[in-house]
Order: C-alpha cells, then structure tokens, then sequence
C-alpha cells in the first residue's frame, strides 16, 4: 500500500547509477572472438580481473588437501605467471566462461611446476603480485564445509561478487550524500539480515513508507545490475550471463 504523492519537503528517492562493468566492453568476449589479441588494455583488464579470483581460487587448492602457506604460495606463483605471461594466448575460441578458464589454467601450472623450477622463478621473479588476506582466509578454508573443491572455488566466486557489488553501490550512495539510506536498507540485499518493516525504515530516515518501498526496489535493482554487468565480463554471450547469475544465486540461496 504506496501513495502516489510526497511531502513537499521530502527527499526524492532516486535510482543510483549503475556502473558499467571492469571494462567498457565484454574484454572476456573480445579476447575468445579474436578482437582482443595484441590489445594491451583488453590483456591488463582481463589480468586485473583474475586477481579478483585468487580467494576462490585459494580455497580450492585448500580443499585439494594444501595447507594455508602452501596454497597461498601457490596463487601467488600462479598470478606472478598470469603476469609476466601470455596465459591468454592457448583460449579455447570455442567459448567456455573465465572462471573455468581460470580454474583449469591454475591447474595446467601446478601440473607444469617442479618444486625445484618453483623456488628458482620465486627467487629471480620479474612481476610481484601482492595478494591480501592470505591469513585471513587460513580460518575461513577451516569451516568450509562444500564437499568439493570445485564448489568451494564456486561458492567463494559467488560470495566475492556479491561483496564487490555491495561495495560498489555503497559508494556510489556516499558520492550522492545517501549513505545514511544505504547503511539503513542493506539489509535488502543479500547478507544483510532480515529486512525491518517500512513503517521503521521509514521513521529512521524521516521518510514515508511509499518512499523507503521505492528506495528498496531501487536499491535492489541497481545491485542486480552490477552483478549482471560484471558477470557479463566474464563470460561470451547474454545466455551464459543469466546463467551464472542463477547459478550465483542458487550458491548464496544453499548457503
């Protein structure tokens, strides 16, 4: 039950800008079709983009039995490789999504190194890649309970999404001065908690129930949004963006 009028002197709810995406074009798209190959920037954005992989990518070596400095040693040798290699140029052009591409390319590295060839690239390495949280993960890896790495991989994909969704909102409310609104309604989106009746919204924010509906169904609209956006950088078509986004969903849905 919503009124179609305000106050005069209430604050209009307004729909936030949605960013669009890592790259302003689908990189993961341009690099499997061809348009991509010798374009330094499509390159760098696609290895700035894995970075944002190395926790699901961590707790899968943890649940393939490494333990915390073996696995957090082992991602960082696979990035200083993402960057001081052409890890790009063996693509299947047949399509695939980057986060299988990523997972199996990890995979084809561990296979290649020796520990031997490990220590001496660690010692004369060209590119440092730092990578942050490594302990704070030690705990996490512990109380996983998915039964497989594969889904342990997927399921820390998902959860690193959602997070960098929600930290992009909050500051494109905090750019708009409606940082108040964002911490009051995150409970709207996923991990926030249960999400307080409209009347109590409304009282905190000095706003009426009509204008705290609105601001929720903008809220959630623009998160979905960027979830979509940043999913479509990772895979070739429209068709396999809805379809990691279910699947996205259906992970945060089991947890």
């Amino acid at each position: 039950m919503s009124s179609s009028t305000s106050n005069a002197g209430e604050e209009k709810a307004e729909s936030p800008t949605v960013r669009h995406g890592i790259f302003p074009d689908t990189a993961w798209s341009a690099i499997l079709d061809g348009r991509g190959e010798g374009a330094g920037k499509t390159v760098d954005a696609l290895r700035r983009l894995a970075l944002d992989y190395w926790r699901p990518l961590y707790l899968y070596l943890r649940k393939r039995g490494e333990n915390h400095e073996d696995a957090a040693d082992s991602v960082q040798a696979f990035f200083e490789f993402v960057y001081s290699s052409d890890f790009l140029s063996h693509v299947d052009r047949e399509g695939g999504k980057f986060r299988s591409y990523l997972l199996k390319s990890l995979e084809r590295h561990r296979s290649r190194r020796q520990q031997h060839e490990r220590a001496q690239k660690r010692g004369g390495r060209a590119v440092h890649v730092v990578l942050e949280g490594t302990d704070e993960l030690e705990a996490v890896a512990g109380l996983t309970e998915v039964a497989t790495p594969e889904l342990a991989y997927d399921r820390q994909w998902a959860f690193d999404i959602v997070r960098r969704a929600t930290e992009q909102l909050k500051e494109d409310y905090d750019r708009r001065n409606r940082g108040q609104w964002f911490v009051v309604l995150r409970s709207a989106l996923p991990g926030g908690g249960k999400l307080p009746p409209a009347a109590d919204l409304g009282r905190e924010l000095g706003a009426t129930e009509g204008a705290v509906r609105k601001a929720v169904f903008d809220l959630r609209t623009a998160f979905a949004a960027m979830l979509r956006t940043e999913i479509r950088s990772t895979v070739r078509t429209n068709e396999e963006a809805e379809e990691e986004l279910r699947y996205l969903v259906s992970i945060i849905a089991d947890h």
